[in-house]
């Protein structure tokens, strides 16, 4: 890796913690108890776990600049991507999951222009397929 990839690494890092921050915020304002952020299990991670009634909420971020959206989240939720989620859900499920009977899976993707830390535009998908269990 050379410099410039670390510094815009780390641009990318502090980007994503950003747009987590903004999606917790609109979660919590549409009533959600966020459980955690950023839960891992082997390689995987999910970056909200939170509750909106009595229904468990996987939550994916993604932060992109507005022309860097392609065809809305699907193409930045890559099968790859949603084959992992399934096993770190499986395995909170098995750890944490006793109290919760149903769960989702969702999407928030914020969007920015030029400023990076700006949201033009937030849009919360909920129920998003991600394969059979």
């Amino acid at each position: 890796m050379t410099r410039g990839d670390a510094k815009n690494g780390t641009q990318l890092s502090r980007r994503g913690r950003w747009g987590e921050d903004v999606a917790v915020r609109l979660l919590r304002s549409k009533g959600h108890r966020i459980l955690c952020r950023n839960w891992r299990a082997g390689h995987g991670e999910v970056d909200i776990v939170s509750v909106d009634g009595t229904v468990l909420v996987f939550v994916e971020v993604k932060t992109r600049r507005e022309t860097d959206r392609i065809g809305g989240f699907a193409p930045a939720v890559s099968a790859a991507k949603k084959r992992v989620l399934r096993i770190v859900i499986e395995r909170f499920m098995i750890l944490h999951g006793d109290n919760y009977p149903h769960f989702r899976f969702d999407v928030v993707e914020v969007l920015t222009r030029g400023n990076l830390f700006a949201a033009d535009h937030i849009f919360h998908y909920e129920g998003v397929p991600l394969g059979d269990f």
